[in-house]
């Protein structure tokens, strides 16, 4: 039996902090979560939290990403499946007014996001390159 390579853990490891961290996020925005909050709603002590991330800024960084290169998938389905052009822009408006109500605290977080890097400077260029892929999928 092959062993993990230690880079495949320590991505797997960043990926499953991100996702349990996500929903502390969500739902106390950018401003209120602090890694201490977000170790305590999660699985992981905060000494995990600040082996894996660096600080709250890197940490939301990479579940931003994350988030998005999952939503950028979903209008997979909608472009396939799509036959004329207004059944295209129904299914891609079907599938991102489920998104909105279904992940509303994600659509938040993100708007967040977007809002404090016109103050954070070091969130500029993830946010850049984060609206560059939501261009890129429609």
């Amino acid at each position: 039996m092959a062993r993990a390579n230690p880079v495949d853990k320590h991505d797997a490891r960043r990926r499953a902090l991100a996702d349990s961290a996500l929903q502390t996020l969500g739902e106390l925005g950018y401003a209120r979560a602090s890694l201490r909050e977000i170790a305590q709603n999660s699985p992981y002590s905060h000494g995990v939290v600040h082996y894996y991330f660096t600080d709250k800024l890197e940490l939301i960084v990479y579940c931003v990403r994350q988030y998005k290169a999952v939503c950028v998938t979903r209008y997979d389905g909608a472009v396939a499946e799509a036959t004329t052009p207004d059944g295209l822009v129904t299914a891609f408006a079907d599938k991102l007014c489920e998104t909105i109500v279904d992940e509303a605290p994600m659509h938040r977080l993100w708007y967040d996001l977007r809002a404090q890097s016109m103050f954070e400077p070091t969130l500029r260029e993830a946010v850049g390159q984060i609206d560059r892929t939501l261009e890129e999928m429609v």
